[in-house]
């Protein structure tokens, strides 16, 4: 059996990345680090920046923008037994995210977002 070991693959040009055909894969992804002040990341891939809009909600900023303000997202919350996250808005270049607790209010937890779609 033979491996493959790089540190670069480019185009057949040598300018940029290969081009992913028929494929997918998650274009941006975190885990929101809510026990920081200023609220932070533990891990991201395309994420500049996540801005705390107040109690349970989250601005976080993209890499590069998708080509449309529809995109797929999901998430989970990882502080206690029935946190929820959702998505309350979408951008290009932005996602808005809000996090609950078991009885619907807000509530500041750590939580994962993933985003795919096409990039513009």
């Amino acid at each position: 059996m033979s491996d493959i070991r790089a540190n670069t693959i480019s185009d057949a040009a040598g300018t940029g990345p290969i081009e992913l055909t028929k494929q997918a894969t998650a274009k941006v992804w975190c885990t929101v680090n809510r026990g920081t002040n200023p609220v932070s990341f533990f891990q991201s891939f395309g994420i500049t920046s996540v801005t705390d809009q107040g109690i349970g909600q989250y601005q976080v900023a993209f890499t590069s923008a998708f080509n449309t303000t529809r995109y797929a997202n999901s998430g989970s919350c990882y502080t206690g037994s029935g946190h929820q996250m959702g998505v309350a808005g979408e951008a290009a270049a932005s996602v808005y995210i809000r996090t609950f607790g078991w009885d619907g209010s807000a509530a500041d937890v750590d939580c994962a977002l993933i985003s795919h779609g096409d990039l513009a």
